[in-house]
This record gives C-alpha cells, sequence and structure tokens, in this order.
C-alpha cells in the first residue's frame, strides 16, 4: 500500500502564461500614460469646477475642451515615447525577423497608449457628468453634445497612433516634448475666433447643434487612425482610401460651421409664479429661479401699485413682440454670476432688473440722469452711487417724499414711456 501510495501520479496545475498584449496593458507605457492624463483632467475638473457644474451644456463644452487641448498632446506625446522607446531599443528590426504578422506587432505596441489614455478621458468624463447630474440646474445633455464623447475617444486614438508614427520614423530625443507642445498650441489657435475652426462644440447657444457635426469630426478621426496604423504596418496601397476619406472631411471641418447649425431659436424658460414683473429664467438653469426670486422680491415690493408693468421678464429671446417688448432679464454666466443654486452677485442682479425697466430716453442728456438716479435708487434700495451728484440726491429725496399713492402713480407715468418709445412714439419722460 505504501509503494501504491508513492507511485500514484501527482497533478500539477497549469501555469497561466500571459501573452505579450497583457503585458504591455499591466507594464508598458500604457499605465504611466493613464496615469499622467488622469492627474493632469483631474487637476483640470478642479481648478475649473464652477465654470460647469450644473449646467449641461457647460459640462460637455468643458469635457470637449479637456479633451482636445489636453487629452490630444498628451495622447500624441506618448504614442511618441512609445514609438521611439522601440526605435531605440531596436525593436523594429527584431520585429523584422518575426513570423507573427506586422499588423498584429504593431497592436501589442501602440494600444497599450492608446487604451490607457481613453480610459483615462473616460473615467474623467463620468466624473464631469456625474458631478452635473448630481448638481443638475435643471434641463439634460443634449444628444448632439453626447455625440462629442465617441467623436473625442476616436481623436485621442488618432493623436496616439500618429505619435506612434512620428516615434518611429523622427530621430529626436525632444520629438515628444516638442511634438505635444506644438499640438497644444496648434489646438489653442484653432478653438479660437479663426476662419478655420475644428471644434464641433463651437455654435451659439440659441442654435440647435447639428448632430452630425460630432459624427463627421469622429469620422475623420477614426480614418486617420486607420491610415496612420495601415501605414505603420507598410500597408500603403491600403492607407489610400483612410487617407483620401480624411481629405474629403477636412472642408466641411475647417468651415466656420455655420452651414452645420440649425436656425436660431429661443430658449425655453421658466418664471417665477409671484412678483410682477415675474423673473424668469432659461430652463437649464431652472434651479436658480427660487434665489432669484428671493433677490428680486424688495424690487417688485417698492413696485406695489404701479399700473402697466410688464407681466414678467424675457430670458428666451422672444423679445414679448413688437407692441410691448418684454424687458430683458439679466445675462448669467456659469462661474461667474452663480454657484450651484445661488446668484454670487444679488445686488449686481437687483441692479440690472431695474435698468431693464428705464424707459429708452438718452440717457447721455443731463436733464434725465438725475432722474434715472433717483428711480434706480428707489428700486435697488441704493442711495450711496450719487453722494457727490446734488441734483441725483435732490431728485432721490423729491421721489422718497411722495407718498405711496403719488410715488406709485409718478412711477407708473414714468415706465409708461417705456412702451412709448419701443412703438417709436417717443413721448415726454417725467422728471424729477
Amino acid at each position: 500500500m505504501t509503494t501504491a501510495a508513492l507511485t500514484r501520479p501527482v497533478a500539477v496545475r497549469p501555469v497561466a502564461v500571459r501573452g505579450p498584449l497583457a503585458t504591455e496593458l499591466r507594464r508598458g507605457p500604457g499605465p504611466l500614460t493613464g496615469a499622467v492624463t488622469a492627474v493632469v483632467l483631474a487637476l483640470m475638473l478642479g481648478t475649473t469646477l464652477f465654470t460647469w457644474l450644473g449646467v449641461w451644456a457647460e459640462t460637455a463644452e468643458f469635457t470637449h475642451l479637456a479633451a482636445a487641448q489636453v487629452g490630444l498632446p498628451l495622447a500624441l506625446a506618448a504614442g511618441c515615447w512609445s514609438g521611439g522607446r522601440d526605435r531605440a531599443a531596436g525593436i523594429d528590426e527584431l520585429r523584422a525577423t518575426m513570423v507573427r504578422p506586422r499588423g498584429r506587432q504593431l497592436v501589442v505596441a501602440a494600444l497599450p497608449v492608446l487604451v490607457w489614455t481613453v480610459a483615462a478621458y473616460l473615467l474623467f468624463m463620468l466624473l464631469a457628468y456625474g458631478a452635473t447630474w448630481a448638481t443638475s440646474l435643471g434641463g439634460g445633455p443634449e444628444g448632439a453634445r453626447l455625440l462629442l464623447v465617441p467623436a473625442d475617444a476616436a481623436g485621442l486614438c488618432a493623436a496616439a497612433l500618429a505619435g506612434e508614427f512620428l516615434g518611429r520614423h523622427v530621430r529626436w530625443r525632444l520629438t515628444a516634448p516638442g511634438a505635444g507642445v506644438l499640438l497644444y498650441g496648434l489646438v489653442g489657435v484653432l478653438r479660437g475666433d479663426t476662419p478655420a475652426r475644428v471644434d464641433p462644440a463651437v455654435w451659439e447657444a440659441s442654435e440647435t447643434p447639428a448632430p452630425w457635426l460630432p459624427l463627421l469630426y469622429g469620422a475623420g478621426a477614426l480614418s486617420l487612425a486607420c491610415a496612420l496604423f495601415l501605414l505603420l504596418a507598410r500597408h500603403r496601397a491600403a492607407a489610400l482610401p483612410a487617407l483620401l476619406a480624411v481629405l474629403a472631411l477636412v472642408p466641411p471641418l475647417v468651415h466656420d460651421g455655420r452651414l452645420w447649425h440649425g436656425e436660431p431659436r429661443p430658449w425655453a424658460q421658466v418664471c417665477a409664479r409671484q412678483g410682477v414683473p415675474a423673473v424668469c429664467v432659461r430652463s437649464s438653469l431652472a434651479g436658480l429661479l427660487p434665489d432669484m426670486e428671493r433677490v428680486a422680491r424688495p424690487l417688485q415690493e417698492r413696485l406695489r401699485g404701479v399700473r402697466g408693468l410688464p407681466e414678467r421678464y424675457d430670458d428666451g429671446g422672444e423679445g414679448g413682440g413688437r407692441k410691448r417688448p418684454l424687458p430683458q432679464a439679466p445675462g448669467i454666466v456659469p462661474g461667474q454670476d452663480f454657484r450651484l443654486a445661488g446668484l454670487t452677485e444679488p445686488q449686481r442682479y437687483t441692479r440690472d432688473l431695474a435698468y431693464s425697466l428705464l424707459p429708452c430716453f438718452d440717457s447721455d442728456s443731463a436733464g434725465d440722469l438725475p432722474t434715472e438716479h433717483a428711480v434706480m435708487s428707489w428700486l435697488t434700495g441704493e442711495r450711496d452711487v450719487f453722494a457727490d451728484d446734488k441734483e441725483s440726491g435732490a431728485a432721490d429725496r423729491k421721489l422718497r417724499a411722495m407718498t405711496p399713492a403719488a410715488r406709485a402713480d409718478w412711477l407708473t407715468a414714468y415706465f409708461g414711456a417705456r412702451d412709448a418709445c419701443h412703438a417709436k412714439r417717443p413721448g415726454k419722460v417725467p422728471a424729477l
């Protein structure tokens, strides 16, 4: 029994052998590239947080800007580093003797940088969209802007393969940083107000984004990536159709974009249910409406008893028609005029509300300025705006000395001049 036990065969567990691609994904330049890209994008995420947080359109443009201005140069530099490393180590000559097709060899060399760069961008995008979803002021992501995500991923792939191509063919130690810096500056120029604008995120907020523009951008990036991969694999004839596709997509992308936008349309807006004039804001910033109502309430109380006031402000570009145009709501800029669901400068917002109600008389004339200052002081509650102006101070004291009924009658006549002048029938504006 002892002899039989000793001669019994012992089961040997097979050892898992990782392929070269798995090894490169874990230990090659890819993980370092992904870590650097993630850190840089995270810094950009934190330093610009309040310029896009809570607003879907701003978030979409911010993530696209980060991919174009930061992701593309980093992907290009990382690809240059990877290609230059293989060339300096003489791996290209070694691969020429291998039986494995050159295309599969290039996948092992270039895919890790590409995968890790795109993964870092997608993680960054998920964090940004998740933060906006948690703090959204209203609305939701537009389909055309969401198409920028795969388009940007395709652009990162093209940049990584372009870097791989440069690294293998340019014998210069500073190819990687030089190419990254050059592309960073080039993207900055192309994003400006120049005729050569290749940015599918550039459209006016009052225009309907064209959904095929991000698709066109993504198709061009994928065509460029395929052409570069085939050139690296030395399939020059097969790369020709991809290069022709890139050239065919360049003219519409370089166009200034006006052909690719929809017709201008008014913003959808939401308005408060109380107060005259009621404050309004576009629906994508609906979360600001409670704070706007709170800030506007003292002004609306001072207008109690005034007749003929507009029923609301306009923040949708409607204008309210030709006969009785609505006063324009104060402009709200993300990152400047509000943070999360609160206004950063409520006093400025009150001044803008009051100024929108003033008649369209010539404010440069000396006779109108004291009255305008007095009305603005009454509506906003500020009395130190004309401390050194005796005429404005006298007009302010005269307006405040009126009885509530007399003041309401005078303000009714004063604001009534607004309708007359907008109807091209300028009349006499009451003066104090």
